[in-house]
Order: structure tokens, then sequence, then C-alpha cells
């Protein structure tokens, strides 16, 4: 399992250079577009598109990357008050409702990619799929987060690794 855990911290450094990558670009996008106005009277619509398009990237690729992290918004009401195995079968419904939410994001996004193929974009007029793709990476990307993070959850809890509970 510490393999798969060197593979994924890899993937989500190369998840935060591609989100650097992202805001690096919106920024120059937006730059440009301002100066262009500035100066020559006269914007750009694709850098506008390009840039709303590299930012929903961005977001999209830095939920993987927070979620990966636990650094997300959690409200711990009731497992903070659970022991043993009650605290052990609230994790596990926890976990499992996630999932459920993330593997209905993902059908859902695979469904709008597929309606959007062959789709132009009306500005910089790049197929919309490459746009919508980002919400079937980040459901396809936190599931495999999820699914390692349960099997490390299963190893801890009875594989006779020791450690105190901790719901993820």
């Amino acid at each position: 399992m510490d393999k798969v855990r060197k593979l994924l911290d890899k993937l989500i450094h190369c998840l935060e250079l591609a989100g650097g990558v992202c805001l690096i670009a919106m920024v120059l996008m937006v730059f440009f577009n301002a100066v262009s106005r500035y100066v020559f009277s006269y914007g750009f619509n694709q850098t506008e598109e390009l840039s709303r398009f590299a930012f929903v990237w961005l977001v999209f690729l830095g939920a993987v990357v927070v979620y990966y992290r636990h650094d997300h918004v959690v409200i711990p009401l009731l497992a903070d008050h659970l022991k043993g195995k009650a605290k052990i079968v609230v994790s596990v419904l926890a976990q499992l409702i996630v999932t459920g939410v993330f593997i209905f994001f993902l059908y859902s996004a695979l469904l709008y990619t597929q309606n959007t193929l062959g789709v132009l974009t009306s500005g910089a007029r790049v197929h919309f799929s490459l746009v919508t793709m980002a919400g079937v990476v980040m459901a396809s990307l936190i599931l495999l987060v999820d699914l390692v993070n349960f099997a490390d959850f299963l190893r801890r809890q009875f594989g006779g690794a020791s450690g105190d509970v901790k719901a993820e």
C-alpha cells in the first residue's frame, strides 16, 4: 500500500503543477486582454473564454488535491463523540456516502461530456468536451483517492495495525 501512496503523492504533485500552469495561464490571458483593451481598444474574446476554461480546470484539479490532503471543510458533529465500533460504523457509512456521491458525479459528468462531444465553444472554437472533461477527471481521481483511503482504513481496523480510529 505504501507504493500506491507514493504513486498518489506523485500524481498529486503533478496536479499541483498543472494547477499552477492553469493559474499562470489565466493571469497571463487576463493581463494580455486588459492591456489590449486599454492600449488598442480591442479585447480578445478567445482569451476571456480560455481563461474561464483554465479556471474550471484549476478548480477541479484543486478539489482533488484538497480532498487527498483532507484539507476540505469538515464539520465533525457526531464522529468526535463516538468511540469503538460506533465510530467505525459511522466512518464507513460516511465513506460510502461520499463514494456514492462521486460515483453519481462521475456518471453525470460522463453523460455531460458525451453530450458535448463535437460542440465547439463560441469564442475560442475549441471542443467544449475538453472543458467538461475536468469533471470526469476530478471524480475519477477522487474515487481513486477514496479507494486507497478506504483500503487503508480497513487495513488499520481489521489488519492488526495499531492506531486510533480516524474518520476520513
